[in-house]
């Protein structure tokens, strides 16, 4: 549910109420936000890799843990109980 600051704002943007715009199809959308934008709205043909995400940092640089890694990691640890 929007609020009623951002049906306000698609008004005066579209010059369409928030009701019809939901009621439309969607090539009529389309053609709203086209005529808003003054753009083609379209598909890019070539994928840009740099705005490709990349997931889960941590698996994509393979420093995901499990709690054996981890339990072998600690018994690992020479503790000096001493300090």
């Amino acid at each position: 549910m929007l609020i009623q600051v951002v049906k306000d704002r698609l008004i005066v943007d579209s010059g369409i109420g928030y009701n019809d715009f939901i009621k439309m199809s969607p090539l009529a959308e389309r053609k709203v936000v086209e005529d808003i934008t003054h753009r083609h709205l379209s598909v890019p043909s070539k994928r840009d890799y740099r705005k490709v995400g990349r997931g889960n940092p941590l698996v994509a640089r393979r420093r995901v843990k499990t709690i054996k890694d981890v339990d072998k990691g600690l018994s690992e640890i020479k503790w000096d109980w001493t300090k």
